[in-house]
């Protein structure tokens, strides 16, 4: 991943190892190959990352803005997760199963995440088992 040298990117960078660390014990160089298989992207405002009957290959951090996860019924849309800076955001039944979305996730505002693609997630799983 081409390294950012923001406050906010170098301030999400720390909290997400920090985070991974304290669940796996993942240290600085296995974070740091982690990051190299990340991409780094920015969604406008009513922007969606996903849409239903689109397969979700992403899993998203946070690092500036806000995203909602919603499904629609009817006329109504109901709102199943908020996230802000330093969440996780993704569409977990497709993503896990490579199945077509049922949900949509959109930007409430203009937002840049951590994102890496499940086929780097497995790769990442064989190169730092505790990922795992």
């Amino acid at each position: 991943m081409k390294r950012f040298s923001s406050p906010v990117f170098e301030s999400a960078r720390q909290n997400l190892f920090q985070y991974m660390n304290a669940y796996c014990g993942l240290t600085m160089e296995e974070f740091g190959k982690l990051l190299d298989h990340c991409s780094f992207r920015t969604i406008e405002k009513k922007e969606f990352l996903i849409k239903p009957g689109e397969v979700d290959v992403y899993f998203n951090y946070i690092i500036e803005g806000v995203a909602r996860k919603f499904i629609r019924v009817g006329n109504k849309e109901i709102t199943l997760q908020l996230s802000t800076e330093g969440h996780f955001i993704h569409a977990e039944h497709s993503f896990h199963t490579g199945m077509p979305a049922d949900c949509y996730v959109e930007a409430i505002e203009k937002t840049s995440f951590i994102s890496i693609r499940k086929s780097e997630v497995e790769t990442l799983f064989e190169e730092i088992p505790v990922l795992n």
